[in-house]
């Protein structure tokens, strides 16, 4: 979701555009070379957008970056180069700043033992790109809250919270306070959100490994230079958090597969309510939110039935809607 009810999916077909909470959908695939992998995908608003795609295989990669001003309706590509002449690109992060200046952090394609990135900076809205000389200490989501003032949401074997304040030509990791019995659990950052006046809030999944996983919600008045930990509470099972961040609202959504239903973090009250009627018991949402009232969840997973002792199983993949920030969902027409 990128305004309102506006947003995109993608499928194996392309990239689709739907302005009615996926009640109708508009193909905005970008001009990628065939075989290509279309890698990931970020709107900044209803016009610019930006993806990564690679064209080419194993011993010829060919990564490229992708740059709309329309909407989709016409894309600029732009050849990019990074690691050595064998280097795949895994998948990119977008941080646009104001309404030209936009940063690329593309992952290079190797195994989960490695996370390794390289920062891209577009200054005429991603026509064109360069690379920074001394690249991120690893690959993950970036924020970006000024030209020289950024964050850095590591993915990798040892998750960390980066910040940088010199358009992202280095980098320092960012320690943050945690919640009484978790000073040595394992944790999991998302990139933050923040408001224009400065107002930012940023979610973290803590694991002990006790089987015992925590969602801890962190807010900020000053752009981050200041965080107060806010709220926290226990998963029935490990979910996948989603941060929104909006004037008057703050929350964390959580799947949790036992129920049928999502988990409200508040910060006004440090308790987990919940809501999400009309989603399916068995299958955990990944969600999608432009504002505090539209959003998207995709139930992905697989259907199974034994019959004569055979099993048979279907593909479950379907796209739901709310209007009303979670509370309830309908399911809505795919791409």
């Amino acid at each position: 979701m990128v305004s309102g009810a506006s947003g995109w999916a993608r499928t194996y077909r392309g990239l689709y555009w739907t302005d009615g909470g996926g009640v109708g959908w508009r193909k905005i695939t970008p001009p990628v070379a065939h075989p290509a992998t279309l890698r990931s995908i970020e709107f900044a608003d209803t016009e610019r957008g930006w993806a990564l795609a690679e064209e080419g295989n194993e011993p010829h990669p060919r990564p490229a970056l992708f740059a709309t001003q329309d909407g989709g309706h016409s894309w600029t590509r732009t050849p990019i180069h990074f690691g050595s002449r064998y280097s795949q690109a895994g998948s990119a992060s977008f941080a646009a700043v104001g309404a030209h200046r936009v940063l690329a952090l593309v992952r290079e394609s190797r195994n989960t033992a490695f996370s390794i990135g390289y920062l891209f900076v577009s200054h005429d809205g991603g026509r064109r790109w360069h690379q920074l000389p001394e690249p991120p200490p690893h690959a993950g989501e970036i924020v970006f809250t000024s030209t020289r003032d950024g964050w850095l949401a590591e993915e990798g074997p040892n998750p960390s919270l980066y910040r940088t304040r010199d358009e992202g030509r280095s980098w320092q990791e960012v320690r943050l306070q945690r919640p009484t019995g978790l000073v040595k659990a394992r944790a999991d950052y998302l990139a933050p959100r923040f408001e224009a006046d400065g107002h930012g809030v940023l979610a973290a999944t803590y694991d002990n490994f006790e089987k015992r996983a925590f969602t801890v919600l962190y807010t900020s008045e000053d752009f981050g230079r200041h965080w107060t930990l806010s709220a926290s509470t226990r998963l029935l099972v490990e979910g996948n958090p989603v941060a929104a961040a909006y004037r008057g609202f703050e929350s964390v959504m959580t799947a949790i597969f036992e129920t049928p239903q999502l988990g409200l973090l508040s910060v006004d009250d440090s308790t987990l309510s919940l809501a999400g009627a009309g989603l399916p018991a068995e299958y955990s949402p990944s969600l999608s939110f432009s504002d505090s009232e539209n959003g998207f969840g995709r139930i992905d997973g697989e259907d199974c039935t034994v019959k004569a002792r055979r099993a048979r199983c279907t593909d479950v993949n379907n796209l739901y809607y709310t209007g009303d920030g979670g509370t309830s969902w309908a399911p809505t027409t795919r791409p």
